[in-house]
């Protein structure tokens, strides 16, 4: 057996890595120079960054075993630090009931707590995220801690994005939990994780060793090599992948990560329902600007959320406070500040002092930092981050899938691949399922993965991922 594999993102390499290790011959097409996807480390200014935060948490005994096989030694356990950062003030998250009351004061935290006393007696309809969170939060806190953020991030109002967001990222989280956990010190939800596992050199270590493993095992992985098309014969099966230099015919599968409107684009006489469909998917992109700051210890936290709506920042991270082999030992802190917008959007497109500026003069109102400790910025554009959960997306999705069934030598993966706001453990478990329906001809269902609201989630206690 021979397999193309499309990307190699966590999803496509895991896959890779699955395969090659039972002998199939693995052959890769990589888009950018690197490998990793999302998840790549690059080297800036001395040290070591990622291309946004990427934690690690998963209670797939397949997962948790590849992880701990590409990262050997070279991992350390990080302890949790994040927080909202909300009208000049610093609140935990995720959110607890204390440090809430505190920052609120008594009169806004009596006002949060009667307004979801009130939501416990209205209907249980949840027909988009704003009602998700209004149910599970009350409004005002909704408002307080969630809004901005998400309609940020999202590029949408509340009560346009799809429940599916929280049922996968927020799950059954509430104020109450929170509550319990502050009175009876309870820390057994998912999303209070206070621990999580990291690779010593940044999240693109795990993929860097992942791809050399699969060269070792005789796979190929060819950087730079973008798909441009597909040739199907009559019978709806890839017969070859087009690129820009040369076009891969001999391989009896296709594994595709790369993104689901690409994919479906490239396929010739496609049925005007499905080319409607497929245009009503959109993915939103990230623009991460890093800047240098000649300053050690400048907040505690791995990541920090910008709920205020004047800012058009949504994220903060500092990388001094992940691995300490990632900084070199270095007295200068690196700072990641992300952006979000749509490939349409004039932002996306802004030229990079224009965008440094702006990101510099909104760090500045923060007070997060000290500007002119700052010594050098970079600006570095991510395309198709996050598909975007528009209410009503899944209608195209089936729409979709329908479509691509019939080509029997195709499987699609990843959080680009299918479609889903996956985190990495979600994106792995796909490639090695993947694999295993290819070496076993085993019915398994690839677009169920990270769908199932109990079965991919982060429950129980950190240290079952230590082994």
């Amino acid at each position: 057996m021979k397999v193309l594999i499309i990307g190699a993102g966590p999803a496509g390499l895991s896959a890779g890595l699955a395969l090659a290790q039972q002998g199939v011959s693995v052959e890769i097409l990589e888009s950018g120079a690197t490998p990793g996807g999302m998840c790549q480390s690059i080297a800036l200014w001395g040290q070591i960054v990622d291309l946004g935060p990427h934690r690690f948490f998963s209670k797939d005994a397949q997962v948790l075993n590849f992880w701990h096989q590409a990262a050997g030694s070279n991992k350390v356990i990080i302890k949790r630090e994040t927080s909202i950062l909300y009208a000049g003030k610093k609140f935990s998250y995720p959110l607890k009931a204390r440090n809430v009351f505190l920052n609120l004061g008594s009169w806004e935290a009596l006002r949060c707590g009667l307004s979801y006393l009130l939501q416990i007696f209205k209907s249980d309809k949840k027909n988009n995220l704003q009602e998700w969170l209004e149910k599970r939060f009350g409004r005002r806190l909704y408002k307080i801690f969630f809004e901005a953020y998400s309609e940020k991030l999202w590029g949408l109002p509340c009560s346009q994005i799809d429940i599916d967001f929280a049922k996968q990222r927020i799950r059954s989280f509430s104020l109450l939990e929170a509550l319990k956990a502050w009175l009876i010190n309870t820390k057994n939800h998912r999303t209070i994780v206070d621990n999580f596992l990291y690779p010593k050199y940044g999240t693109g270590q795990i993929y860097q060793t992942v791809a050399e493993e699969i060269k070792k095992l005789d796979g190929e992985i060819n950087y730079l090599t973008p798909v441009t098309g597909l040739k199907i014969d009559d019978n709806f099966k890839i017969t070859a992948v087009d690129t820009i230099d040369k076009s891969f015919t001999d391989f009896d599968h296709v594994i595709s990560s790369m993104p689901l409107t690409n994919l479906v684009s490239y396929f010739p006489d496609i049925p005007a329902e499905v080319l409607n469909a497929n245009s009503e998917l959109k993915f939103r992109n990230t623009i991460l600007v890093y800047f240098l700051v000649d300053q050690q210890k400048l907040f505690p936290d791995q990541w920090i959320y910008v709920q205020d709506r004047q800012f058009t920042i949504g994220r903060i991270s500092n990388f001094a406070n992940w691995s300490p082999e990632m900084s070199q030992d270095s007295t200068q802190t690196i700072i990641c500040c992300e952006l979000w917008c749509n490939s349409e959007e004039v932002s996306w497109t802004h030229p990079d002092n224009l965008i440094i500026e702006q990101t510099k003069a909104e760090l500045q109102a923060l007070q997060l930092i000290p500007i002119d400790l700052i010594l050098e910025s970079k600006v570095i554009r991510v395309p198709n981050c996050y598909p975007i959960y528009r209410c009503g997306y899944q209608t195209p999705i089936q729409t979709i899938a329908s479509f691509l069934k019939p080509v029997s030598n195709l499987n699609v993966i990843g959080r680009y691949g299918s479609f889903k706001y996956n985190n990495q453990d979600h994106s792995i478990l796909m490639g090695i399922k993947a694999a295993e329906k290819l070496l076993s001809n085993a019915k398994i269902d690839l677009w169920q993965i990270n769908s199932d609201q109990d079965e991919y989630q982060e429950k129980g206690s950190w240290d079952e991922n230590l082994n």
